[in-house]
């Protein structure tokens, strides 16, 4: 697309320096490596030590803001094929519009669900997915565990497509190209998740939804919003731009934060929001009472036939790394989750109780370089719900293990009785396939549940040297063969 019709199909304003006539401009980007001829190159605030290596790659355009043009007029002039430099006040929100324009608006042609919430998103957007494609509609989702849609191949046959793009929320180029792939595949509905992160950088200005839900919202990310009330400004964001095309709006009101976002939502679209305050009894193959709440607002947010809606619940496959269970012969069952924040560690390990566990092994870490204040809150919540805590890694990243563990180990301490008026129990074993090692022996041993939380479907482990393939789910399937194999050989 020739960057003049670029530029006159989005409304913001904007200075061209230099010239921008019969400049063919084939993608945009914000990562310089993917910079080049034809490229235009969306110079953010982090990405202006990179503005000489998309010169030296020969992008022909640039956005940016004007001090970063000031700063940066050296670097451009010496790139013999620089054309043009567009000036805009905010590059993330023209970065998403102009995106949106040179995929000739690909979420006007989509019924998208934006799912954003602290805990639920993922597993909100999987159920819709399954909804539509039970219903015969082809779908996509967009979320945590990647993207996924369905396409005819060419003998006629629906096919699917699974892409890892490494974020909750594409950033907007990878995001406005995602959703024209699936356009153009015949895609007619996409449930995506909606993370705090991506409203408030911007990444979905020029997307369009059709529905937005919120599912909750608990202590997480206070290390990027600072308070909750900013927390909470952002998940409404969702709020505001679907209200503003016209969408619908569902809410689980069930919380204080849910009834603040109801009445929002009242407000912004009085005859097409709907609030609902409990969990409707729905039929699911894993049925605790949080994913009831998350396929009520699936059912809703869907567009479907209530009845059908439900009916396609019933078969909804496994999500990765949510309430994922194994069950033993003497009874037990370990459960591997994604819960990482308080609110879900909390929900699950309740659930295990629920599901009759008399006895509760809690095993999990909290992530290093992220939100510090819920380590307290997580482990004083451990404590609280379980029997044995068993406090390990989860992906200590930057920090030093021994002090993430340390700070859940205070706030566990904290905690003088659990539920069942037993001083807690607890293990540090920073060695998370020992860890988890210890706790399966312990199940075979003893009729228990055992709750290892906080890294779900994730593959990897992520410390300061290196990063090691680490699959939860695959360490407990290799423990529980090798403890059978050794059973039988003796």
């Amino acid at each position: 697309m020739l960057l003049t019709d670029l530029i006159s199909d989005c409304n913001f304003p904007l200075q061209i320096i230099g010239r921008a006539d019969n400049l063919d401009i084939r993608s945009l980007t914000d990562d310089s490596r993917k910079s080049g001829p034809g490229v235009l190159f969306c110079v953010t605030v982090q990405g202006r030590s990179f503005v000489s290596d998309a010169a030296r790659n020969r992008s022909p355009a640039f956005l940016m803001q004007r001090e970063i043009y000031e700063l940066e007029k050296e670097n451009l002039s010496q790139n013999g094929d620089f054309r043009a430099v567009l000036i805009v006040p905010d590059v993330t929100a023209a970065q998403g519009l102009l995106a949106s324009a040179l995929y000739e608006h690909p979420s006007r042609s989509l019924s998208i669900a934006g799912v954003t919430g602290t805990n639920g998103k993922t597993t909100v957007t999987w159920m819709l997915y399954h909804i539509w494609k039970s219903a015969g509609r082809q779908a996509g989702v967009i979320g945590t565990l990647g993207v996924r849609w369905t396409k005819r191949n060419s003998a006629g046959k629906p096919e699917e497509i699974e892409i890892k793009t490494g974020y909750t929320t594409p950033r907007s180029p990878e995001l406005h190209s995602l959703l024209a792939r699936m356009r153009d595949d015949g895609v007619t509905h996409v449930a995506m998740e909606v993370s705090s992160e991506a409203l408030a950088l911007g990444r979905l200005e020029g997307c369009k939804f059709s529905t937005a839900v919120f599912t909750n919202l608990t202590p997480d990310h206070l290390d990027y919003h600072t308070t909750m009330e900013a927390y909470f400004a952002e998940k409404m964001k969702l709020l505001r731009m679907t209200a503003g095309t016209g969408g619908r709006i569902i809410v689980f009101s069930g919380t204080d934060e849910g009834r603040s976002a109801c009445v929002l939502a009242r407000e912004l679209a009085p005859d097409s929001a709907v609030c609902i305050e409990k969990a409707e009894n729905i039929d699911l193959p894993a049925p605790t009472g949080f994913n009831r709440i998350n396929a009520s607002l699936a059912v809703l947010a869907s567009g479907e036939n209530e009845g059908a809606a439900r009916d396609a619940l019933r078969s909804l496959p496994e999500i990765p790394g949510r309430f994922n269970t194994i069950r033993i012969d003497n009874g037990s069952f370990i459960v591997i989750d994604y819960a990482h924040t308080p609110d879900a560690l909390e929900h699950v390990l309740g659930e295990a109780r629920l599901l009759g566990a008399s006895y509760v092994i809690a095993v999990f870490g909290c992530g290093g370089n992220r939100d510090k204040k819920k380590r307290h809150l997580m482990g004083s919540i451990a404590a609280k719900k379980s029997d044995l805590v068993i406090i390990t890694d989860d992906n200590p990243r930057k920090e030093n293990p021994e002090d993430i563990r340390r700070e859940i180990a205070a706030g566990l301490l904290s905690q003088k009785l659990n539920e069942q008026n037993r001083p807690p129990e607890f293990m540090e074993i920073g060695d998370r396939r020992k860890a988890i090692e210890t706790a399966v022996r312990m199940a075979l041993e003893k009729k228990s549940a055992v709750i290892i939380a906080g890294k779900g479907h994730e593959m990897q482990q992520i410390f300061a040297d290196r990063t090691e393939k680490f699959s939860d789910r695959e360490v407990v399937q290799e423990i529980l063969d090798m403890l059978k194999k050794t059973n039988v050989e003796t």
